[in-house]
């Protein structure tokens, strides 16, 4: 029976950690082995898909016997047919089942489930929205604080949107792409040739453009969704929406008020124009090129900033006009919500 969440989450990578009195059997012909140069013990076993033809997903299984942990990270394409389901608590059963499954090892699956913590989650959602360019660009023109979050194109398939910091623990992503043409691609051949319907998973994918974003680490686990432990059943069960809540961050959380038309009628609006138009609207790029050529001294950064503001608003004007850029993004932000 399915478990009811009132929100339910979504990954499709997860990593999580457990005991490994609930790990046995390992198949000595896939795992490597680490022993201790003294005893001759063994210290740790060590399995990677990636070694292995037979296995074209992402699963990754670490034994340590010094700590007694057993780590595992997989990916949502080890439910094979179910794979459009991506990892919950629900399915999770059934990802350590295929592992079983595999011959990789024996695994105390019902223990695992109770007794785990989650330390890396790709939070995922499948959206009915094709990827057209008309909505990359308005995405990459449309980022809110140009200076806080960069963006990166991925030919007409993709874009990824990160925050411009530093330290590891203040990271902040989210990635946003044509799942029908990725799951199309060659790499994931050899996956679809190992399911029994391939031609159901792929019509799924119709259509589809993914949302995906990374919490890597119990404390960022905990500080994004708000919660205490990092269990599978305490993430599905988070009050958070964490993908609208970072689609906010970077677009900001209301739709704004209808921006008057901005009349390209003197030379300076034309020249700002021309500006946005060869930069495709990178205001970052705009404002650290005026900064290179020396237009603006120190003693007149907020000359600097009004006139950053001003191409802003035309920027702005010029993407509701042409496109109907706010429509756009609230009609993504609503399809985040439900």
């Amino acid at each position: 029976m399915k478990t009811e969440y009132k929100k339910e989450i979504q990954i499709d990578t997860l990593k999580l950690v457990t005991e490994i009195k609930y790990f046995s059997e390992p198949n000595k012909n896939l795992f490597k082995s680490k022993l201790n140069e003294s005893t001759g013990e063994i210290e740790s076993k060590e399995f990677n898909a990636k070694w292995w033809s037979d296995y074209p997903f992402a699963l990754y299984i670490h034994m340590n016997a010094l700590s007694g942990k057993l780590t595992m990270e997989f990916s949502s394409k080890l439910l094979l047919d179910d794979y459009p389901q991506l990892i919950t608590i629900d399915t999770l059963p059934l990802c350590l089942h295929n592992i079983v499954k595999y011959g990789i090892c024996k695994l105390d699956i019902e223990s695992i489930i109770k007794n785990h913590y989650c330390s890396k989650i790709h939070i995922t959602k499948d959206i009915n929205m094709q990827l057209t360019p008309e909505i990359l660009n308005t995405m990459n023109m449309h980022v809110e604080n140009y200076r806080r979050y960069s963006w990166q194109r991925y030919e007409n398939n993709a874009i990824l949107f990160k925050k411009n910091v530093e330290t590891r623990g203040a990271q902040e992503e989210i990635i946003v792409y044509n799942k029908e043409k990725e799951i199309s691609l060659p790499k994931n051949k050899a996956f679809l040739a190992k399911l029994s319907n391939p031609e159901v998973v792929l019509e799924y994918f119709k259509g589809k453009t993914r949302f995906e974003m990374k919490y890597e680490g119990k404390k960022k686990i905990k500080k994004g969704l708000k919660i205490e432990n990092t269990s599978l059943q305490d993430i599905m069960q988070a009050e958070q929406n964490p993908l609208l809540n970072q689609f906010d961050k970077i677009f900001t959380a209301e739709k704004k008020d209808v921006v008057p038309d901005f009349l390209i009628n003197n030379i300076i609006t034309y020249g700002q124009f021309n500006i946005l138009r060869f930069h495709n609207g990178n205001l970052k790029k705009i404002e650290q090129e005026m900064k290179d050529m020396g237009l603006y001294k120190n003693s007149s950064r907020g000359a600097m900033g009004k006139q950053m503001k001003k191409m802003s608003h035309l920027l702005h004007s010029l993407n509701n006009q042409s496109m109907n850029a706010d429509d756009i993004i609230e009609g993504i932000r609503q399809k985040l919500k439900n």
